[in-house]
This record gives structure tokens, sequence and C-alpha cells, in this order.
């Protein structure tokens, strides 16, 4: 039996190409008609949301750490608090009745309270 070679690429992430493929599953009706899915934005919605002394970190190592100042690619934050209502991440728009809001960053920013209602999008309001 002829002995079989068998080469993988891998990327920089250390997964091969296998690893990365996925199985693409299309939306259909009760009548077998496909639906387009680039009108089913995600929503997400969550009523209340209660985080109380957290720990996040965000490091993007594409990026070299600044000397000085809040380094946006290099957050280390701590003691977060955050209570909300009426979260909503809808396509382009993030909404939140922020009632209670703290936390320290690594930079040496402390903040030591927020309330706001909140809205990012980039749609005008009229």
């Amino acid at each position: 039996m002829p002995s079989e070679t068998r080469t993988e690429r891998v990327g920089r992430d250390g997964h091969s190409e296998q690893q990365r493929r996925f199985e693409v599953i299309k939306l259909t009706t009760q009548t077998n008609q496909e639906i387009e899915t680039t009108y089913l934005p995600w929503k997400i919605t969550v009523d209340d949301i209660r985080l109380n002394n957290n720990r996040f970190v965000f490091d993007d190592n594409t990026k070299p750490h600044k000397s000085s100042g809040m380094d946006y690619a290099h957050l280390g934050i701590r003691n977060l608090t955050l209570h909300a209502n009426k979260f909503l991440f809808n396509r382009d728009t993030i909404a939140a009745n922020i009632f209670k809001g703290a936390m320290r960053e690594n930079s040496g920013f402390v903040l030591n309270a927020l309330n706001a209602d909140l809205q990012y999008t980039n749609r005008v309001r009229g």
C-alpha cells in the first residue's frame, strides 16, 4: 500500500484552513423559498444588567503599548460596576438607561459615578 503525504497550511492563529471552515445554513420559508439574510440583523435586548465589581481586559497585540494616558488598545478595567435597563444592540445602534456606573482603569483614570440615557447610532435624530 503506497504511503500518503498530507500537507496542511496553518495560519497565524494556529488553526488550519479545515478548522476555519464552517457550514453555511440557508434560511427558507415553508415553501422552500430562500430568505434574504442581509435584512436579518442581530438584535439583542436585555431588560436588566447588573455587573458588580467586575474586571475587563482588552489587548490588541497588533498595537504597541502607550507610555502615558489611557491606552485604548490595552485596557485594564477593574472594580467595574454597571447597572442598566433597556439595553439594545441592533445593527448600528447601542442604547441603554444606565443608572449606576463606576470603574478604575490601569492608566489611573477613575470613574466614580455614571448615569445616562445612552443612544449611540449613526442615524440623525430629527
